[in-house]
């Protein structure tokens, strides 16, 4: 087991040679322990006819994710560069400026740490296509949305009936379809450095997702290659309609004024229907009250 590993490691670092990888894999994690394993397994298990690393960024866990994490980085070290924090950075937002600088790829892949890579041949199909369309900033696919709790069963980020193709500014800001950051694979040098307006918005993803698209264009694969998992930890769970409403006001205000208007009248019809939907699920949860009220009042009557 342990040579196989090794010689996966080698075989992923490109052999005796180093060469440098062409695509920088950045993992941001923060007590995962019982889902980093199978990140870091989805990733390292990639078939790829070019090299690559693994860049995994724990944010001072305190459930021996790190202890997990340092484990990997010895198992295959000319591949995975490990940085431990003693105190967590994305509370400071600080987290980008502590892995970038070791960032050596032509391309970034994102996944978070209790996300994780389904299809083994899910980097050589995006970085394949990154590397035949010059044009294209990025490159996303679909990918399953798994409730850890079973609340609700699985179902695909993006409607199965939509076709792979290319995509514009205009579909990122009306979130359709919708792109998950463990399906991102984009140019480094057409992303960073990063404008500093998005260290004054939560919506980093978003932030990211809407300036690469200003760049180039970009292409979705209709494949399902990863999992989004929702979990006890999912900050993402916590927020309300009005909480997503605020953050996403925010990051337009801040990309408008990026492009100087040029998408004002997306991003308004953006938030009126996003308006819209809130209203309208206000008012399913209004009816239901008032039906349980009467049928209160109706049982009472009967007794």
């Amino acid at each position: 087991m342990e040579g196989d590993k090794l010689a996966r490691n080698q075989q992923i670092a490109g052999g005796a040679a180093a060469e440098t990888p062409l695509v920088s894999v950045c993992v941001i994690t923060y007590n995962h322990a019982p889902f980093i394993a199978q990140c870091l397994d989805g990733i390292v298990r990639q078939q790829t006819n070019f090299s690559f690393e693994l860049i995994v960024h724990d944010d001072a866990s305190t459930d021996g994710t790190a202890d997990i994490v340092r484990q990997y980085a010895e198992e295959y070290p000319d591949v995975i560069i490990s940085i431990l924090q003693e105190e967590n950075q994305w509370l400071k937002g600080r987290a980008a400026p502590h892995i970038l600088p070791k960032v050596n790829g032509r391309y970034m892949a994102l996944c978070e740490g209790d996300d994780y890579w389904s299809d083994p041949n899910k980097l050589q199909k995006q970085v394949g296509i990154l590397e035949a369309n010059k044009e294209y900033s990025l490159c996303f696919h679909n990918v399953n949305t798994h409730w850890e709790n079973g609340k609700s069963e699985d179902r695909l980020v993006v409607d199965s009936n939509v076709p792979s193709g290319r995509f514009t500014t205009r579909h990122v800001i009306k979130n359709s379809p919708r792109i998950a950051t463990c399906s991102m694979v984009f140019r480094t040098e057409w992303m960073y450095p990063a404008p500093q307006w998005c260290q004054q918005t939560s919506a980093r993803d978003k932030a990211s997702q809407l300036i690469l698209s200003t760049r180039g264009d970009i292409f979705y694969i209709s494949d399902v290659m990863s999992v989004y998992r929702l979990n006890e930890s999912s900050v993402s769970k916590d927020y309300t309609d009005f909480d997503r409403f605020k953050i996403t006001f925010g990051l337009f205000r801040l990309f408008n004024g990026y492009t100087h208007g040029r998408y004002l009248h997306n991003m308004a019809w953006r938030l009126v229907s996003f308006v819209c939907a809130m209203v309208l699920r206000s008012a399913k949860a209004v009816v239901k009250a008032v039906l349980q009220i009467f049928g209160f009042f109706a049982e009472d009557k009967e007794s």
